[in-house]
């Protein structure tokens, strides 16, 4: 059986200061979404990784991230 195989075609290492448990594409692949421990999710570029918005406030780990199927809201 043969393995999916890419490559990393951005990095986006300042994205987060701790561990990123998920991370979703929008709908229409031009956003992505992320959920981490340092307790924000944020939602960046596809084309160029600028940090779009970031939404802080939860007391805890974020966990999982998701976009409704319109790909205006998480």
């Amino acid at each position: 059986m043969g393995g999916w195989q890419g490559h990393a075609r951005r990095s986006l290492p300042a994205l987060h200061s701790d561990t990123v448990f998920a991370l979703r594409f929008s709908p229409d692949g031009t956003k992505l979404a992320t959920a981490s421990a340092d307790k924000f999710l944020k939602v960046s570029s596809v084309a160029d990784g600028k940090l779009l918005r970031s939404y802080e406030g939860h007391t805890h780990h974020v966990l999982a991230v998701d976009w409704r199927a319109d790909g205006k809201s998480l």
